[in-house]
């Protein structure tokens, strides 16, 4: 508003008024010489109009942009989002990596689970404008939409509203409103699936991975009880390396290690008071391969019951907790104690010599 106020005081201060009516006329007829003073005088009314259309905050900019949002994921530090029935999502960069924040409670996440959001924030392409008195339809403005504000490492803020996914020509589409110019604008694709996340979408359920091909030797070890290595030698799996023992065939690990695949189906275990962890220790496993300097293990700890602080917000209290060298940051919630019975019973019972005779 400003700049056109300014550019104003130009035209009737004499700056561009004199040189436009100063044109040289050639026509003889006075009747020509007044048009040609209208034609100025209506280029001047013109672009009075157009500067108060492009600066006035009483006139919306019909300026079509292809390139709505354009934000440099490097310089993004914090995204947050607000999903209505939910609390705020905090998104933040730190020195390790990125942190999913919600319920006052954080997780380290992989960049690979937080790329498709900064992927969508480098570039959000318009398709068109809308012109509604009636946002709400659009799930904008209203108790359905979603709410987003990113922080730069400048200071800056970017903040936007997505609202319904519809079709476009046979493309998904969504609504969305950018808060600073108060518009509503049709964009590619469909967001709402992107930034509809709660915490434990930024985290890996992974507890188990390991292909039998590449596997060397498996340790059980059960404290003060008993410790058992299955040594692969040829084909064949020896307990602690001894071939003067019957071997284990692959088949009978294959067997096995379907009960660790059940491990990745299970949920997240948080809260948990990780300095008493190691005195509750009720197993831990190993797995060595040709790739690894270090083996893949999996610990097993009880936990302890519902009144102590070890377990502070959960459904069911579960009987084991289980973390893995293979997902670090997270520990899972083990309830079938079926399955931890029927893993520590180690590989022998799925031998197939030993079912028969059974």
């Amino acid at each position: 508003m400003n700049q056109a106020v300014n550019i104003l005081k130009q035209l009737f201060q004499g700056e561009f008024v004199p040189f436009c009516l100063s044109l040289p006329l050639h026509s003889r007829n006075h009747t020509f010489q007044m048009k040609n003073k209208h034609l100025v005088l209506l280029f001047v009314l013109t672009l009075v109009i157009g500067l108060f259309s492009r600066f006035s905050p009483w006139f919306k900019s019909k300026i079509f942009q292809v390139a709505l949002i354009q934000i440099d994921s490097a310089r993004i530090n914090q995204v947050s989002i607000t999903i209505p029935g939910t609390t705020d999502l905090l998104l933040e960069k730190s020195d390790a990596g990125w942190i999913a924040m919600q319920d006052e409670f954080a997780v380290k996440t992989a960049d690979s689970l937080i790329a498709p959001i900064l992927r969508i924030l480098q570039q959000i392409e318009s398709i068109r404008i809308i012109e509604t008195q009636f946002p709400d339809s659009l799930n904008l403005g209203s108790n359905e939409d979603i709410h987003l504000t990113v922080f730069l490492q400048n200071g800056k803020q970017e903040s936007f509203r997505v609202g319904k996914e519809v079709m476009e020509n046979n493309e998904p589409a969504t609504y969305i409103e950018l808060d600073k110019q108060a518009g509503i604008y049709l964009v590619k694709g469909h967001l709402r699936q992107v930034f509809n996340r709660k915490r434990n979408d930024f985290r890996s359920r992974g507890v188990f991975n390991i292909d039998l091909k590449d596997l060397n030797s498996v340790q059980l070890t059960i404290p003060e009880l008993d410790t058992v290595l299955y040594q692969r030698i040829d084909s064949l799996f020896y307990p602690n390396g001894d071939v003067s023992e019957t071997g284990l065939t692959q088949a009978a690990f294959q067997q096995w290690l379907i009960n660790f695949t059940e491990l990745n189906k299970l949920d997240f275990a948080d809260r948990y008071a990780g300095s008493d962890l190691p005195d509750n220790l009720a197993g831990s496993i190993s797995f060595e391969t040709d790739e690894d300097i270090n083996p893949a293990t999996i610990d097993f700890y009880r936990s302890m019951d519902s009144n102590d602080k070890m377990m502070l917000n959960r459904v069911e209290t579960p009987v084991y907790l289980i973390q893995s060298s293979q997902n670090v940051f997270n520990f899972f919630k083990l309830t079938d104690t079926l399955l931890f019975k029927r893993i520590f019973a180690g590989p022998h019972k799925f031998d197939n010599e030993t079912i028969e005779s059974d």
